[in-house]
């Protein structure tokens, strides 16, 4: 279930694997997304980075090879992880994640600001709309794999 709070973004739970990396260095190290808005996300994962870092999130959309490096500010630190505030996401970003953001909303919700919808994004790629679904390990793991070249560039 969606949640609203003094974010006045919608958050929407997930268990989505990402890579994170801060700014400058060509490891990452891998997370799980716990929920994700259309200006943050909370990420879990060791270590956990210092409050104020920038950092570059990889993210993948369920059941789909795209995949997206959002720039992001930890805002926020717990021991399980680190609150990312969004910041300089280009147009295509910025489309991206609200696919991302829908494609995790319970199928009864529509996220307020939600480009995905206005910009006629296709029901066969939403796993939400019945489209390609969880991933095996070995695909996961494969995916993640190719998101980390994309990361680093190598």
């Amino acid at each position: 279930m969606p949640s609203q709070e003094r974010r006045g973004a919608v958050r929407v739970p997930t268990t989505a694997h990402v890579l994170v990396a801060e700014l400058g260095c060509v490891e990452a190290d891998r997370g799980r997304l716990r929920d994700v808005s259309l200006v943050g996300a909370f990420v879990e994962l060791h270590p956990v980075p210092i409050c104020g870092t920038p950092v570059r999130v990889l993210v993948g959309h369920r059941g789909d090879s795209a995949a997206v490096t959002l720039p992001a500010r930890v805002v926020r630190v717990a021991p399980e992880g680190a609150g990312l505030r969004f910041q300089g996401l280009d147009a295509d970003a910025s489309r991206f994640l609200a696919l991302v953001v829908r494609s995790f909303a319970p199928a009864n919700s529509n996220p307020p600001g939600n480009a995905a919808a206005a910009s006629g994004a296709s029901a066969a790629s939403d796993p939400a709309a019945g489209g390609a679904g969880p991933q095996s390990p070995d695909q996961e793991t494969g995916a993640l794999a190719r998101m980390l070249r994309k990361l680093t560039g190598r």
